[in-house]
């Protein structure tokens, strides 16, 4: 798994860049990835990987953004909609789509430390709200 900030492409951009967004690589594929989840132009600082989920934080706004920089996120009608996740958010490490896990909290630099642990998932991040609890930058989820 690859996350990354920089600078989104732009039309007549050449080849696929992983900018602004989460990406799967087979290893036994290096040309090009296996998925790209893109954010629409915010930054990912860090990801944890388990076997349900590939879980990503930084100070975006949305996953499955594809729509280019600072773009807006329209209501999702289906799975390939842009959908809102502000701060923190789990791809599906199989599609690279969203999956419905959503505890927001205030996507400011965010954080850039993760620890999955059999039981659940530590985050470390400069917010204090996480799913709308006081957790002064470090809370515990459990995982389903």
């Amino acid at each position: 798994m690859v996350t990354a900030t920089g600078r989104v492409s732009q039309p007549g951009d050449e080849g696929v860049t992983v900018c602004d967004a989460t990406a799967r690589f087979d290893l036994d594929n290096d040309q090009a990835p296996v998925w790209i989840n893109y954010t629409g132009g915010d930054s990912v600082w860090s990801t944890a990987v388990t076997g349900a989920a590939v879980y990503v934080q930084g100070h975006f706004r949305w996953l499955n953004s594809i729509n280019g920089f600072a773009s807006t996120c329209p209501p999702a009608t289906d799975t390939e909609g842009c959908v809102v996740r502000k701060g923190v958010g789990a791809i599906d490490p199989q599609t690279g789509r969203a999956l419905s896990w959503n505890p927001p909290k205030p996507a400011q630099i965010s954080g850039e430390q993760f620890l999955a642990t059999q039981t659940g998932l530590w985050i470390a991040s400069d917010s204090r709200l996480i799913a709308g609890e006081d957790r002064r930058g470090l809370t515990f989820m459990p995982l389903p």
